[in-house]
């Protein structure tokens, strides 16, 4: 199975699989991920619930700061990057967590699916339509999944 199928997978279990069940190989399948932003929601929502998760691993996370980047990478055991473009470029990862502040969102969605990275940025995708069209509009280009995370339905 390739990683972008998995990464699918884990993105839309119930819709990429056709309302099949998941098979073993799929299940043993790691998926990497890299974080981009070191924010509050990274460290207290995102990255506990992907340590729990057996399918995927942190492989990476960057942030402006170059300290906070490296006691986060030193904490959770993973690499450190001070930008996003080396984050990207990292053939480790296959999925990028996008939680740096909205305003920073279009240059850091455009930037992974350049690089072929899968998407998974926290709300909101952009402050308006027009950037969200620039942004899907890459990620179709790139062939790259892009979903943006809400944790409740009705949020």
């Amino acid at each position: 199975m390739l990683k972008q199928e998995a990464c699918w997978l884990l993105f839309s279990a119930s819709t990429a699989t056709h309302g099949q069940p998941v098979t073993k190989l799929q299940m043993e399948t790691r998926i990497n991920f890299g974080i981009i932003g070191c924010g509050d929601i990274a460290e207290r929502a995102f990255i506990p619930a992907l340590a729990m998760c057996k399918s995927a691993t942190l492989q990476g996370i960057s942030s402006r700061d170059a300290s906070k980047a490296a006691h986060l990478a030193n904490k959770y055991g993973c690499l450190g990057f001070t930008s996003d473009a080396e984050l990207v470029a990292s053939s480790e990862i296959d999925v990028v967590y996008i939680a740096n502040p909205v305003g920073a969102h279009l240059e850091s969605c455009l930037i992974a699916a350049e690089n072929g990275k899968q998407i998974l940025c926290e709300k909101s995708l952009s402050y308006d339509l027009l950037t969200v069209k620039k942004i899907l509009k890459e990620c179709k280009q790139s062939k790259v999944a892009i979903i943006e995370g809400f944790s409740y339905q009705y949020h």
